[in-house]
């Protein structure tokens, strides 16, 4: 692939996880950077123009009437129960916020849509000796990614009858410092226990380190001639429970991980409660990233096994 020229890029979702990590990769390839965030900036870059707003008061006038050739759409409500406000809240963030970024990329004469999806609009489980691909059937099974295949949809049909180059990638679960979610309980855990009865589960986890979700971002962002497409984006290994929970605690002497029933393990997260949450400790979700590795000649710098192990010491 030869080089975008690029000029002007915008960022929604700039302070959060990924987007606070990509600034600054962005603003070395860009001449400016719009970084719309809701929070505090956690650092700056000359060339990037913060923007503290909501999705939801994005105008066109508050880029100064400037061409912006580059949206990357970050931003994305995770609800946190299955209430019908948090569902409305969901819709309304995801898909109808989305809709009106995609309507200032069109008036603003955008040349490419980069959307960060998710991986669970093809479900939350993949059976053995058949990877989820671009190609796998649709199958979300919670508010948040329904939305986000909405959105996907929406985006799609916007960009339908205009140049804008439209790329969607979805990643599987993210890991780097700062993480959140079951990383962190498996991280929590490692730290409070001596003993952890995990070792007997045979699932196969992809994930993508942050550093790799950024660079294929990136990659995507600065070529020219980008085929619109969806792409799955993970690192090339692929983990048991057991081998992340190892490579986590990083030190034999800190943790010790024993084989132990699965049917019992569930039964236990049954009683606490915690039977849906603890899913992704059981079954496997394993990708093939194969496809966007071929149009985009990317290769993930981080290899999982030494990726995770600094995650839980910072």
């Amino acid at each position: 692939m030869s080089d975008f020229s690029p000029n002007t890029v915008l960022v929604t979702g700039a302070s959060g996880f990924i987007g606070s990590k990509l600034l600054e990769s962005l603003s070395r390839q860009f001449q400016k950077v719009f970084a719309i965030q809701r929070g505090v900036a956690q650092a700056e870059f000359g060339n990037v123009q913060h923007v503290t707003s909501d999705l939801a008061d994005l105008h066109s006038d508050l880029f100064e009437g400037e061409r912006i050739s580059t949206f990357i759409h970050l931003a994305a409500h995770v609800p946190i129960d299955r209430s019908v406000e948090s569902k409305h809240i969901c819709h309304r963030v995801n898909v109808r916020y989305t809709e009106t970024l995609a309507n200032i990329a069109i008036a603003s004469g955008a040349s490419r849509f980069i959307f960060i999806s998710t991986i669970k609009v093809h479900g939350e489980v993949s059976f053995k000796g058949n990877p989820i691909s671009p190609c796998s059937p649709m199958n979300p099974k919670s508010d948040y990614a329904r939305s986000k295949l909405q959105a996907e949809r929406l985006l799609k049909e916007k960009f339908s009858d205009t140049d804008i180059e439209l790329v969607i990638l979805r990643p599987v679960l993210v890991y780097g410092h700062g993480i959140k979610g079951n990383l962190r309980l498996l991280c929590g855990l490692a730290n409070k226990f001596r003993i952890l009865p995990l070792g007997s589960i045979a699932n196969r986890r992809s994930l993508v380190s942050v550093e790799n979700l950024i660079e294929a971002i990136m990659n995507v962002a600065k070529y020219k001639n980008v085929a619109s497409g969806d792409y799955v984006i993970s690192d090339d290994q692929v983990l048991s429970t057991p081998e992340i929970l190892f490579c986590l605690v990083n030190n034999k002497d800190r943790c010790k991980i024993i084989n132990f029933p699965t049917f019992m393990l569930k039964l236990l997260f049954l009683i606490l409660g915690k039977g849906k949450s603890s899913a992704s400790f059981f079954e496997s979700l394993e990708v093939d990233n194969s496809l966007f590795k071929e149009k985009f000649n990317w290769a993930p710098s981080v290899n999982t096994y030494v990726g995770l192990k600094a995650v839980c010491d910072k």
